[in-house]
């Protein structure tokens, strides 16, 4: 526990009380989502979506066997372990309404995998011939052709039922990045992160989030790319990066010399209570956005606040 009371006071300064500061220790920003009983008809057609996503065959109706394998062959403890760990791993991502719900489902998948993996040895079993195990084996090289085609599929046909993220990226389709698993040839992370970082002035300081910012910390240590561009609040030391920590009044001295910069969000939790107020402005600057004092007849308007899925 030591380490959790720390972390709640090194952070009471950025939240209204301390109540809100363990809560963000806990649960963070999606404390409602956590807590979430509602299940909706959408949020279930995508739950279901997924799973058949990442089972794209016929196969995939073996788990009810290879259940009643388990069941059959096992002590019931063991079986009614599986079960009920397998439903509360489902459970919990199934009402989890966040817009990276689906890697919170693949403990659900693991054990979807292990049912119909046992189911298969039990059909592949009662029949030996070569002509199932052949017919097992076609039908696992369908998911390849499934994954080509389902990104139009999905554009077309299936984006009005099923809500994934689909933040505008430079240099990715969400389509095709969030429903085909293989990566060969793309390197849209690494031009975004390169020409972010060379597109800043000397001496700059760039606010990252967790999606759009990743690759920028990655590429800048891996190429020692513009290291003089600072990037606060990591998790983690980085030896190669400029230090620096933001208080209200290094913010506004930033602002003023043109110096600060971000992703596109100004999330208080990472950053500052005083940058998610209306006193400042994002205006965009190539892939990334300054930071600017607003005019004092406007209210600021963060042009992306979703930063909670994985470039």
């Amino acid at each position: 526990m030591t380490p959790l009371i720390l972390s709640v006071i090194y952070r009471l300064d950025d939240f209204e009380s301390t109540a809100a500061a363990i809560q963000s220790v806990f649960v963070g920003v999606y404390g409602k989502s956590v807590f979430n009983l509602r299940l909706s008809a959408s949020m279930a057609f995508r739950v279901i979506a997924y799973h058949c996503l990442n089972f794209p065959t016929p196969l995939l109706f073996l788990f009810p066997v290879g259940i009643w394998r388990i069941a059959k062959s096992n002590p019931k403890p063991i079986t009614w372990f599986l079960i009920v760990a397998a439903l509360t791993f489902f459970g919990f991502a199934a009402r989890y309404d966040v817009p990276d719900q689906y890697t919170f489902l693949t403990h659900s998948h693991i054990f979807f995998a292990m049912f119909l993996a046992v189911g298969l040895d039990q059909v592949l079993g009662a029949n030996r011939g070569f002509g199932m195990k052949s017919l097992a084996i076609l039908l696992c090289c369908l998911a390849p052709m499934v994954y080509a085609s389902v990104p139009q599929i999905g554009e077309k046909h299936l984006a009005r039922w099923v809500k994934f993220p689909k933040r505008v990226l430079p240099y990715r389709d969400p389509y095709r990045w969030f429903l085909q698993p293989w990566r060969c040839g793309y390197d849209g992370a690494a031009r975004y992160a390169r020409e972010s970082l060379k597109s800043l002035p000397q001496d700059a300081v760039l606010l990252i989030d967790s999606t759009a910012g990743r690759p920028i910390d990655v590429i800048q240590g891996s190429e020692s790319l513009r290291l003089d561009v600072a990037i606060p609040m990591q998790r983690f030391d980085r030896p190669w990066q400029r230090s620096i920590e933001l208080d209200k009044a290094k913010t506004d001295r930033l602002v003023d010399e043109g110096l600060l910069y971000s992703t596109g969000t100004r999330n208080p939790k990472n950053f500052g209570t005083w940058l998610a107020g209306d006193e400042y402005t994002l205006e965009p600057f190539g892939h990334l956005y300054k930071i600017k004092h607003a005019p004092t007849d406007t209210i600021s308007q963060d042009p992306d606040d979703d930063a909670s899925v994985d470039q």
